[in-house]
């Protein structure tokens, strides 16, 4: 086993020759030995010894699928299983210089056997092409001599499917790349907003917190001097400012401080804080025309204004016939106390 080990390493290294010296002689010490009859059918010099081989492969294992591929690949008459041995063929016999002769020196070359598979289980490497006629154009392509390069070029159109596909895959990169740092960017704006919206809140409770120490420091000295001082507390009137204002369609505010309006013209109160509110106002709206004042419209709304200078208008929409013509009253009351009173007319 260890010379037909040897035997197949020197096949696969290409040095046939060698390999068929040493199967030779170990057919002749080992008839019996099938694997190197196979072995030396892959290296035999010509047609006389690869049927030698197939006519022991037939005496040792009569139903050898591998010798009758390679008997009718080959057209050689299997020999009968009943005769003797068939001698070994002899190691310097004629031709066995060249173990593979070429197609112009020999005719009978061997071929690629039919059954690939069981010669690949042995030798572990490609076997020659398949022995076929020759047609027209195979004559003409042996008439013009070939430069190997030609078989690694590729086709244009190969070439240009490829940079097509690089461009696109280029693109794509570029693309997510720029959705990466475009988010990124505007979570960096994010943050940013947020930080300085922090930074707003924190000085508007650190000036809170100031004035109310600076309060609560001028209350403890007007104590101390035994002159004690209560403030009073501003009134919701002088919280804030109301006028008039006329309102369009859309909603913006136009006409501030008006007094006369038209039926179908919405009505908008200009609220403006003069200090931080927060109060709770009823809003009533009161026709004149008779005797007896009439409550045309009454509402409660929830002031919230944060800092001096805060506008909130509130519109009062005209119902769908218009507003009566005469005079009217705007009234704004703190739970049952007048606060701001404003009067104004609709024009028929």
């Amino acid at each position: 086993m260890t010379d037909l080990r040897h035997a197949i390493g020197l096949i696969k290294a290409d040095r046939k020759a060698e390999a068929r010296k040493l199967l030779i002689r170990l057919v002749k010490t080992e008839p019996d030995n099938a694997q190197a009859w196979f072995a030396l059918a892959a290296c035999v010099a010509n047609r006389q010894e690869l049927q030698v081989c197939i006519h022991n492969l037939l005496r040792i294992n009569p139903q050898d699928s591998r010798a009758h591929q390679l008997a009718s690949h080959y057209s050689i008459e299997p020999q009968a299983p009943d005769r003797p041995p068939v001698q070994a063929p002899e190691e310097n016999a004629a031709g066995a210089v060249d173990p593979e002769p070429t197609r112009q020196s020999q005719p009978t070359e061997l071929m690629r056997p039919v059954d690939r598979r069981h010669l690949a289980e042995i030798l572990d490497q490609p076997l020659p092409p398949r022995k076929r006629r020759k047609s027209k154009k195979d004559a003409l392509q042996a008439e013009t001599p070939e430069d190997p390069s030609e078989y690694r070029r590729l086709p244009r159109w190969i070439w240009l499917l490829v940079s097509v596909a690089v461009l696109i895959i280029v693109a794509l990169i570029a693309t997510v790349w720029w959705a990466d740092e475009q988010q990124s960017r505007d979570i960096q704006n994010m943050e940013t907003a947020e930080g300085l919206n922090t930074q707003r809140a924190v000085i508007v409770a650190t000036n809170r917190a100031l004035e109310t120490t600076a309060y609560s420091r001028a209350t403890a000295y007007v104590a101390t001097e035994a002159v004690y001082i209560t403030p009073s507390p501003p009134q919701p009137k002088d919280l804030f400012t109301v006028r008039l204002v006329a309102v369009t369609a859309a909603g913006d505010v136009t006409a501030v401080g008006r007094e006369q309006f038209r039926p179908g013209q919405d009505i908008g109160i200009w609220i403006e804080a003069q200090a931080p509110v927060a109060i709770d106002l009823v809003l009533r709206l009161v026709w004149l025309g008779d005797e007896t004042p009439q409550i045309v419209l009454s509402d409660e709304i929830v002031l919230a204004l944060d800092m001096a200078g805060a506008v909130e208008t509130v519109a009062l929409a005209a119902p769908d016939g218009g507003w009566q013509p005469g005079n009217y009253q705007v009234r704004l009351l703190a739970g049952e106390a007048l606060i701001q009173e404003l009067a104004l007319s609709v024009a028929p």
